[in-house]
């Protein structure tokens, strides 16, 4: 099941089914297995099936809204990124990432670029909606397991299971900072609001 905290109400959080395994929940938006579901939830604790996305023919793992709503990307255990238009209600792509799996996605906060990390830890940055390869990042060794934009777009982080943490910046995308956890692998990571703290988390 899929829970959905409410801030107003923490000890009483909304619970809906979901056929995927938990690391697919993302985003408020689901991977069933190779298909992918979106939820409506209001406030009144009700959760109704939105749309179901047409089935691709790979194990989607994660997903990404546009800061505007007006996409959704995926990506999963194929080397290639879905773009899908919810105003149009059809595919943008697929973009072909640098190698597969497709581990993180994420749109920059005016929504014209989507980063990809996974395999061989690259991450490759592409335009939106044209899917044009910006720049392709060796941003990590084995696995590149997450990425996120700075609040103001200046700025891509990145995280790989070789404990690194990479700050790129994207006028150069030349590496600014390198930091190292000293006994984690990363696999996940995030921007305060204000751009000047990252939280990271993942395990040994």
């Amino acid at each position: 099941a899929a829970l959905l905290h409410n801030p107003h109400n923490p000890r009483s959080p909304w619970r809906f089914p979901h056929a995927g395994p938990p690391r697919s929940i993302r985003e408020n938006a689901m991977m069933a297995g190779a298909q992918s579901v979106l939820y409506r939830v209001s406030l009144d604790r009700v959760v109704s099936l939105h749309r179901t996305l047409p089935k691709r023919e790979f194990r989607a793992w994660r997903v990404a809204f546009s800061a505007n709503g007006g996409y959704l990307a995926y990506g999963g255990d194929s080397d290639e990124v879905w773009l899908w238009s919810l105003s149009d209600r059809k595919y943008v792509g697929p973009f072909k990432a640098a190698a597969k799996p497709i581990i993180a996605v994420a749109f920059s906060p005016d929504g014209k670029l989507l980063a990809a990390a996974g395999g061989g830890g690259a991450v490759r940055v592409f335009s939106v909606p044209d899917g044009r390869t910006v720049a392709t990042l060796k941003a990590h060794i084995r696995l590149a397991t997450a990425v996120d934009f700075s609040p103001d777009g200046q700025f891509l982080a990145t995280a790989g299971t070789d404990r690194a943490i990479r700050i790129w910046d994207l006028k150069s995308y030349k590496v600014q900072k390198t930091f190292k956890h000293p006994n984690i692998s990363v696999w996940a990571l995030r921007f305060s609001p204000d751009g000047r703290l990252i939280a990271t988390a993942g395990w040994k």
